[in-house]
Formats: C-alpha cells, sequence, structure tokens
C-alpha cells in the first residue's frame, strides 16, 4: 500500500516549512516630540521716515535759509510781495508774503513762515497769518525784533485796511512756537518794538470832544510787555498833549 509512504511525504513537507513570521503589533505609547528648526531671529526696528506737520508744505532742499527760493514757494495763482529774515532757536525763520492777483482791495494776502527741518530734508512752510479779500487789507509791513523776551526773533505784523485813521490790524507771531501771541485793530494808532524793555510801545491819538480828526488833543502812549503765558502787562501810559 502507498498510503504510509504519502503521509510521511506529507510529514516531512511541514517539518521543511516551518512557521511564518509575525509583524510586530504597533506601540499604543505617544510618539516622542518632533525635532524643530530653532526660531528665526527678529530682524531690525525700522523707524518710519518723519512726515512734514499736517497744513504744511515740504522744500526738500537742505538749502540755506538766504538761498531758500521764495518766489518759486509761493501757492498757485499768488506771487511773493515781501520777504523777511529772523531766528528762532537758533535756525533762520523766513517770512513771507504770498498775495492772489486783483484789485488793492480785492486781493487774498498770507503770510507764510519757512522753518529749516533736515531731519525731513528740506525745509518746511505754512501759512500762520491769513487775510481773505473780504478784509480788503492793502499791504502787510513786518519789523522782525524780539518783542516777547525769549532770546529768539517774533513778527510784529501789520495789515493795514487804509481810511481816514490808517487803520490795521496789528499782530505779534512767536517765530519760535509759531504761534499768534498778540491781535488788535487799530485806527489813529501805531504800534513799534521796545527795546528796553523788550515789547511793545503802542501811541495812539487822543480825541476830545469836538476835536476834528485832523486836530488831535494828545497821543497816548503806552507800554506792554509779555509775560511768557499769552498775557501782555502794561508797565507804563502816560498822555502827551498837543500844542
Amino acid at each position: 500500500m502507498r498510503r504510509p509512504a504519502a503521509l510521511a511525504l506529507v510529514a516531512a513537507l511541514l517539518a521543511g516549512c516551518g512557521s511564518a513570521p509575525v509583524a510586530p503589533a504597533p506601540s499604543s505609547s505617544p510618539p516622542g516630540p518632533t525635532p524643530s528648526s530653532p526660531a528665526a531671529s527678529p530682524g531690525p526696528t525700522v523707524e518710519p521716515a518723519p512726515s512734514p506737520p499736517p497744513g504744511t508744505v515740504l522744500f526738500a532742499r537742505d538749502v540755506p535759509g538766504r538761498r531758500l527760493p521764495i518766489d518759486r514757494l509761493a501757492p498757485t495763482g499768488t506771487h511773493v510781495t515781501g520777504s523777511w529774515l529772523g531766528r528762532a532757536d537758533g535756525e533762520v525763520a523766513v517770512l513771507a508774503v504770498a498775495s492772489r492777483a486783483g484789485g488793492a482791495f480785492d486781493r487774498a494776502r498770507a503770510l507764510w513762515l519757512w522753518r529749516r527741518r533736515p531731519d525731513l530734508g528740506g525745509w518746511v512752510g505754512r501759512a500762520l497769518l491769513t487775510y481773505p479779500r473780504r478784509d480788503g487789507v492793502l499791504g502787510i509791513d513786518v519789523w522782525i525784533a524780539d518783542v516777547t523776551d525769549d532770546g529768539d526773533d517774533d513778527a510784529l505784523v501789520v495789515a493795514l485796511t487804509g481810511g481816514s485813521g490808517s487803520c490795521g490790524r496789528w499782530s505779534v507771531l512767536d517765530l519760535a512756537v509759531e504761534r499768534t501771541v498778540f491781535t488788535r485793530s487799530l485806527c489813529d494808532a501805531r504800534i513799534e518794538p521796545s527795546v528796553a524793555p523788550r515789547g511793545l510801545a503802542l501811541s495812539e491819538l487822543v480825541f476830545r470832544p469836538g476835536d476834528p480828526h485832523c486836530c488831535p488833543s494828545a497821543e497816548r502812549r503806552t507800554l506792554l510787555t509779555y509775560d511768557g503765558q499769552g498775557r501782555w502787562a502794561i508797565v507804563t501810559q502816560e498822555e502827551v498833549p498837543f500844542g
């Protein structure tokens, strides 16, 4: 019979094959940390470039004050009718009157101040005093002097409106702080810079009842000084009779 031989062959085959390898079960432990690349170091902080203050015009050339092309810097439709130099904060300050075309009583005007700004690479200008057409300003005169006694120049400005009393609007511009610190409308009067003490010398014609306009009775002279806080004090006042 062949059955025993067949059984022996099957037994030999099973003994030679062995068992197949079993893959290990996946681990249930949490994975370890994933290596990360080092964080990039922050770059240098870049400061924003300075900008001109609101309401100003930049002339982007750092030239000396006497070479500032004032005529070319007048606003469109205007021309320069006068300019003056002063000093504030150790730098030259430039004042200029820009006037629009028109008749003598029909002309808008503005007084511009130009200050050097090295941080902006040039000069910055803005209109500090404006006179619309309705004001009927005939002209503007400026005196440069230290009338606030702060060591810097100021601008004593009169906008002439004419009339039999030579009327005008008087102003003092503190050039260091770029602010108007005195304003007064006067007729039959004038204001001049005072040196000792530093301040304003105001002269007004005094008319008694019955005086014709040609013949005032006296002149009132008032000396004013500035306290640095927006107030002007009377130092002396006297009336000098005529005739």
